[in-house]
Formats: C-alpha cells, sequence, structure tokens
C-alpha cells in the first residue's frame, strides 16, 4: 500500500496529458515531468517487487527489506537500471499463498 501512495504522489502534480484532438502541444516541461513521474514510478515498482519476492528470476539470493529495495532502485542510473532489470521479470500475477 506504500509504494502504491508513494506512486500516487509523485504522478498526481503531473500535468495532464492534452486532448487527443491537441495533441502535439503539450509543453516541453510537461512533457519532461511526465517522463520523469514514469521513471520514477517504475523504479518504485521493482523496488516494491523485489521486497516482496515477485521477481524472477530473484534479484539476489535473499529478499530485501522494502525501505532498502527502494533505496537502492532509486539509486541507480538510467544504464544500471536497465542493466539489472532486463533478465528478470515482475511477476504479480502470480497468486498469493495463503
Amino acid at each position: 500500500m506504500d509504494c502504491y501512495k508513494r506512486i500516487r504522489e509523485v504522478i498526481a502534480p503531473v500535468p495532464k496529458p492534452p486532448e487527443i484532438m491537441n495533441f502535439g502541444v503539450a509543453p516541453v516541461a510537461d512533457l519532461k515531468a511526465s517522463c520523469e513521474a514514469v521513471e520514477k514510478s517504475t523504479r518504485l515498482l521493482w523496488a516494491c517487487a523485489a521486497a516482496t519476492d515477485k521477481i524472477a528470476p530473484r534479484l539476489w539470493d535473499y529478499v530485501p527489506d522494502y525501505t532498502s529495495s527502494i533505496d537502492y532502485f532509486l539509486g541507480l542510473n538510467d544504464l544500471e537500471l536497465m542493466a539489472i532489470t532486463k533478465p528478470h521479470r515482475i511477476m504479480w500475477e502470480e497468486a498469493a499463498q495463503v
């Protein structure tokens, strides 16, 4: 739930895209803000997936705590993030074990 709230906080202030008929008239600053929000949200999702053991294959031989996972993914530069995540998949669709 914390991750959901964090992502909402990242996305909420971003200007809404223009209507379909006005596509292409968004200011560059709005497009930049949208890209930054998507990028940070992606990092938060990966952090949540790592901390809940929903990445296959696992990134590490242990499941990291949530806060450390967030710090790790937010601290990677873009190329590091791409290199780390490329051979892995987030597995949200698996049924929860009760």
